[in-house]
């Protein structure tokens, strides 16, 4: 059988990292400048949840620990053998896997594991930062050095700055699910059965890394599906080690079944339904919920968020159609590993992570932080310089988002407008418009009709 020398380009690129790219000589500053601003980001960021938390002052707990407080109740009414959808303030919510795994530093009081989950936190956003820029420059073609990769982060930190310190403030979990999509992406060619562990632990923390499921079927991954599915029961188990299988599927039992009531802010009697707030969600189900009232359980509603999801993925097929990019055929199995798929692969994961913020009713403005995975993906794009697709429509998009995300601004002269921003869910519409730059762009720079027009 002859070689492919095409496939044998990309088997090359993607296990010894070839860089493809062409490396234009950089200016003498841009190193120092990069790092230099690099570094004030990340000194910003870690003074101000240093002052936040050396400075908590509150009447309770859960006003000075925000929600880590909800974490670690969990974890020490596991411990003390109580009912963990019983403890905390506002109520512990999520499967038991989260509770389990904080057992340990939930020995060292509230005000020391607070500073261990922090330092747990800060270890989970440099892994998931280095490591997503470099499968995105890899996916793309990119050069893998450390100035490129690390300005690359800088760009998507300041995309979504806020997020992440709004994040680090409030002590939530988040990270997790970003370092597990970044993982998944990761390990999706090369590790398929790591890729559906590492998608399946952010599961059992909170819901939104299944939304790859169906992906990884319809592009016939199989090994990373069925990966996906043994290790989501496997992590909801574990923590049996400890409860026993009665208490164990009992929990688990309560925190899935609070998706029933996903959409509902009905009182159910039931800590772990308490998963929906009508004053804080910024999804569409969310904004339906507000707009056509019921907490979201009308027809019409429903009927909304149904009709948004069809005219948005239509919107996106037609970006296909445009680009001449299959979405369907000539995709799936092996086919995903040979260019230009690696750098679409990435384009649609960061679709995925989207589509799984704007139409989860849970969303709020925390969960945004996410969005550090497509922002890198994101400027990826605009470095792109194989095919000169516009990057206007991106440029714009990220102008967007940016706007969405942080207007208007917060103080007491502007809480009417940040109230009615929030009313109309206006940063998640913002996300989604940005997102179909992306793949305009993305599509364009990447696509598949400029490969075989000049293979």
């Amino acid at each position: 059988m002859t070689p492919n020398p095409h496939e044998s380009d990309t088997h090359r690129f993607r296990e010894d990292g070839d860089h493809r790219a062409s490396s234009a000589p950089r200016p003498g500053w841009m190193g120092p400048a990069v790092f230099t601003l690099l570094l004030g980001v990340v000194v910003w960021l870690g003074y101000s949840v240093a002052r936040r938390i050396t400075g908590m002052t509150g009447p309770t707990p859960r006003h000075m620990y925000r929600d880590f407080f909800e974490f670690f109740s969990g974890a020490e009414a596991m411990l003390q053998g109580k009912d963990i959808y019983e403890a905390g303030a506002l109520g512990y919510i999520y499967p038991p896997l989260l509770a389990f795994l904080l057992m340990p530093i939930a020995t060292l009081g509230l005000p020391a594991a607070a500073w261990a989950w922090l330092g747990v936190q800060v270890v989970v956003y440099t892994a998931a930062l280095w490591l997503g820029a470099k499968e995105i420059h890899r996916r793309f073609g990119l050069p893998l050095d450390a100035l490129s990769v690390c300005g690359l982060i800088l760009l998507a930190l300041l995309l979504n700055i806020d997020k992440l310190r709004s994040e680090l403030n409030m002590q939530q979990s988040n990270g997790i699910l970003l370092l597990s999509f970044v993982l998944g992406l990761k390990w999706l060619d090369r590790r398929p059965v790591l890729c559906g562990l590492a998608l399946a632990f952010g599961a059992n923390l909170k819901y939104l890394t299944l939304i790859a499921l169906p992906y990884l079927l319809i592009r016939r991954r199989w090994k990373a599906a069925g990966s996906l599915v043994v290790g989501t029961v496997a992590f909801a188990l574990l923590p049996a080690l400890y409860l026993g299988w009665e208490t164990n599927l009992e929990y688990i039992s309560r925190a899935f079944g609070g998706l029933g009531h996903l959409v509902s802010d009905v009182e159910t009697g039931d800590a772990s339904a308490k998963v929906f707030d009508a004053d804080f969600g910024l999804s569409v189900p969310a904004f339906a919920a507000r707009f056509f009232g019921e907490a979201g359980q009308t027809t019409i509603s429903l009927g909304f968020v149904l009709l948004v999801g069809g005219v948005y993925c239509a919107a996106a097929w037609a970006i296909y159609l445009k680009r001449r990019t299959p979405l369907l055929a000539k995709r799936g199995g092996d086919a995903e590993r040979r260019e230009p798929a690696p750098g679409i692969v990435a384009i649609e994961w960061a679709g995925l992570m989207i589509l799984a913020l704007a139409f989860s009713p849970q969303t709020n403005s925390r969960h945004f932080v996410i969005l550090l995975l497509p922002g890198m993906v994101a400027v990826a794009l605009l470095s792109v310089h194989k095919h000169r697709a516009s990057a206007w429509p991106l440029i714009i998009g990220c102008v967007v988002l940016v706007a969405g995300m942080s207007l208007p601004p917060g103080g007491q002269a502007s809480e009417a407008a940040v109230d009615r921003w929030r009313s109309v869910s206006g940063s998640t519409w913002c996300m989604l418009f940005w997102y179909l730059t992306i793949l305009w762009t993305g599509l364009g720079r990447v696509g598949w009709h400029r490969e075989s027009a000049t293979s």
